[in-house]
């Protein structure tokens, strides 16, 4: 596996873990709370309409990163190529953090756990996709 692919590995086991405290976070404090109402508050579905939104976004910016033909000597194919994935995997962590945002706001936990598990499920559905050639990438030396 190149470099490249495996430090985007590492990200995505960073993005996991934080989904996992945020579970971890929700569930120490389950007992604490009194129990969450039937009624969704305007609050809690503008919350949940955040998270699909995350859920959705990461897959839409990465393509639009990918896309985009750009003249600047910043802006390769390879840096693109990473600012995508790390746009997907962040937008599939922020899913979990949605899901702790909405208990917080005495959201029912049934939908929080829904959250945690698409964004959970997100993160182990991804995979690197290769890397575009290292003569076009800033970081050739380093990435294979």
């Amino acid at each position: 596996m190149p470099k490249s692919q495996r430090q985007l590995r590492f990200v995505q086991v960073a993005c996991i873990l934080v989904v996992v405290a945020c579970i971890v976070i929700v569930y120490i404090r389950v007992h604490d709370n009194a129990p969450s109402p039937t009624t969704l508050g305007i609050g809690q579905v503008i919350i949940i309409l955040l998270a699909g939104w995350s859920a959705v976004s990461g897959f839409t910016m990465q393509r639009r990163f990918q896309r985009r033909k750009t003249s600047s000597q910043k802006s390769t194919p390879f840096t693109r190529w990473r600012a995508g994935h790390i746009m997907r995997l962040w937008s599939a962590t922020a899913v979990g953090m949605w899901a702790l945002v909405l208990y917080n706001f005495h959201g029912p936990l049934w939908i929080a756990d829904l959250l945690f598990g698409l964004g959970i499920l997100l993160l182990l559905i991804w995979r690197p996709d290769t890397a575009p050639e290292a003569k076009d990438s800033l970081f050739a030396g380093s990435c294979q």
